[in-house]
C-alpha cells in the first residue's frame, strides 16, 4: 500500500446520507424550493431512511422537529 491509499475508505456516489437539513435540501435540488416543497421532500426522505443524530438535531434546530414526531408516530 501506498502512503496515500490505504487509510480511507472511499463510499459510492450516494450511499453516505446527509447529516444537516441545508446538505439534504441540497442532494434533492431543492434548496430554493418553496418551503411546503421542501417538507414534503423531507417528510417524503425520513419515510425511507433513519436520520443520524446529526440530522435529527438540525431538523429540531431549523423547526423540523414535528417531522421526528411525525416519523416515531408512523
Amino acid at each position: 500500500m501506498g502512503k496515500w491509499d490505504g487509510d480511507i475508505r472511499l463510499q459510492s456516489r450516494g450511499s453516505v446520507q446527509p447529516t444537516t437539513v441545508s446538505a439534504l435540501l441540497r442532494s434533492l435540488r431543492l434548496a430554493e424550493a418553496p418551503e411546503p416543497t421542501q417538507v414534503a421532500a423531507i417528510r417524503n426522505w425520513l419515510g425511507s431512511h433513519r436520520p443520524s443524530r446529526l440530522m435529527e438535531h438540525s431538523l429540531r434546530r431549523k423547526g423540523y422537529a414535528h417531522l421526528l414526531a411525525e416519523r416515531a408516530s408512523a
